[in-house]
């Protein structure tokens, strides 16, 4: 999945397309409560991966504790 760019491609598809230059505008998605709860499986999908990755590199002070 990571290999393809699986993670990255669900994450777009869901969110939006992150807003390229200076402009602060994000360009985020907008669903129907009914196409969100069709999305359900891809969310879990995302959040199981992020659940077993070594996610250790990317965390900040704050969350020194979790460790």
């Amino acid at each position: 999945m990571f290999m393809r760019n699986g993670f990255k491609h669900m994450a777009v598809f869901l969110l939006g397309a992150p807003v390229s230059g200076g402009d602060q505008e994000s360009s985020s998605r907008r669903w129907s409560s009914v196409q969100s709860r069709e999305f359900s499986h891809l969310h879990a999908t995302l959040a199981t991966l992020v659940i077993n990755c070594n996610v250790t590199p990317y965390m900040t002070i704050g969350t020194f504790w979790l460790v």
